[in-house]
């Protein structure tokens, strides 16, 4: 079974093998309802009943995509194809070995071919949902600082430098692999190193050193490489440049990082773009935050990609600028 899906992997078209491997665990009776998403397990027996109850505020638009987030949690795994319609029940090691793609249109293919790298569309046309904003908020943040927290090899900041006008990036990203690749990528998108500062540190509400797994993206995994945690409040108390942007995925560490930022958030108000999909704490506690220590954002919520997608992201934008769009 593993030999024919690897020769399936290696030789035919993503889609043709897609539906080849689905109907071979068809035929071999190899199929159940999976674990659909990675952090499924975290939301598991978590998600209160009156949850709704804890997103005063929030649009009846953004209450929905919250809803078909936790339902996609429980329920199923969708094919990401143009055609929604399009679902099915897997096992899980069908989905964890990586047949199952973003969804590809025209415009994706010319962003990959145009930035040099192979994000999907929620980092190189959502630009993590900044896109979708009003044309005021954009030119809100011309000429500003933008934070991108967990960086990776550049999927976000480089459409950021591209596509707003940054005045610089501070480029947040605590493997030393990714930051690499990062670098080699800014070279390769001929962005002056003037436009992007790197930071190798993650971020949180304290000053540590922590130990984690290089081989892979995530600080919460125990291993040899080190690096500190500092706040980002810190980090740029001698940068001046008002920040216009923070951007956070950062593997379910938002409410820290977010506690952490509390003297540049209080400063500049500037537009947050956070993902809360990692884990309930990260989702309700970002939100319970920001609502209460900072009653001028104005917050909606927006998967990604946009109406199928797993990355929910949180989205405050100050209420001056929601008011004017």
């Amino acid at each position: 079974m593993f030999f024919i899906k690897r020769l399936i992997s290696k030789w035919l078209p993503r889609k043709l093998k897609t539906k080849l491997c689905f109907l071979l665990h068809l035929i071999m009776h190899e199929w159940q309802q999976p674990a659909p998403y990675p952090h499924a397990e975290n939301f598991l027996g978590k998600i209160p009943d009156n949850w709704q109850e804890l997103f005063p505020g929030v649009s009846d638009k953004s209450l929905q995509e919250i809803n078909e987030f936790f339902r996609r949690l429980s329920n199923e795994r969708l094919l990401c194809y143009e055609t929604p319609q399009l679902t099915c029940l897997v096992r899980r090691d069908f989905i964890d070995a990586e047949l199952l793609y973003p969804p590809e249109n025209e415009a994706l293919k010319k962003a990959q071919k145009k930035y040099h790298l192979h994000g999907g569309i929620e980092s190189l046309i959502a630009h993590h949902g900044v896109a979708y904003l009003p044309e005021s908020v954009h030119a809100y943040l011309k000429n500003k600082a933008f934070v991108d927290a967990g960086a990776y090899i550049g999927n976000y900041t480089i459409p950021y430098c591209k596509k707003y006008t940054p005045a610089v990036v501070y480029a947040i990203e605590p493997n030393p692999k990714s930051v690499k690749k990062l670098r080699d990528n800014l070279r390769r998108n001929n962005i002056p190193e003037s436009q992007v500062e790197i930071f190798q540190c993650a971020l949180g509400n304290k000053t540590a050193a922590i130990k984690f797994d290089a081989d892979g993206i995530r600080c919460d995994i125990p291993g040899e490489c080190e690096t500190v945690i500092r706040k980002l409040d810190d980090l740029l108390q001698e940068r001046h440049v008002p920040v216009g942007l923070i951007k956070a995925d950062v593997e379910g560490m938002g409410v820290e990082l977010l506690q952490g930022a509390i003297k540049t958030i209080e400063r500049y108000r500037p537009v947050l773009a956070l993902s809360c999909y990692h884990t309930p704490t990260e989702l309700f506690g970002q939100f319970e935050l920001l609502k209460t220590r900072y009653p001028f954002y104005s917050i909606s919520f927006l998967s990604l990609p946009p109406g199928r997608g797993w990355e929910l992201t949180m989205l405050a934008v100050p209420e001056v600028l929601h008011d004017n769009a």
